[in-house]
């Protein structure tokens, strides 16, 4: 009796387990996306890499005040890339396509001023 009694117990925490994933949404803003998590939502068509470039400069704006992690910001050319990357076919896709990065200002980079060897040549 004991064991069908944790059998019973078993399969109801099963039961809410289910009905609590499928329940609760979590919207979250795309700049908070892990690279695995927006690769999956590019594959599925649920996210595109402007709808991420749009998050990311947001959250950047929002913070930058107090952070002042960027030297150098082109939104411009963050803009232009992400939209030249949504029109390649998915099939021709790597695995880090659309990926957000951030170059350090110390390294040469075309187009960019570069912040070495110290913070008064920018």
């Amino acid at each position: 009796m004991a064991r069908n009694a944790y059998k019973d117990h078993h399969q109801r925490i099963q039961l809410v387990s289910l009905i609590f994933r499928s329940t609760i949404t979590i919207k979250m803003e795309p700049c908070f996306l892990t690279a695995s998590q927006a690769a999956k939502l590019y594959e599925t068509g649920e996210l595109t890499v402007t709808e991420l470039a749009i998050s990311t400069l947001g959250r950047i704006k929002a913070r930058d005040d107090s952070v002042r992690g960027w030297a150098y910001l082109d939104e411009e050319l963050v803009m232009k890339r992400a939209r030249d990357l949504d029109s390649i076919p998915k099939a021709a896709r790597g695995p880090l396509h659309g990926v957000t990065i951030a170059v350090k200002d110390v390294i040469y980079t075309k187009g960019m001023s570069t912040c070495l060897p110290s913070p008064t040549d920018c």
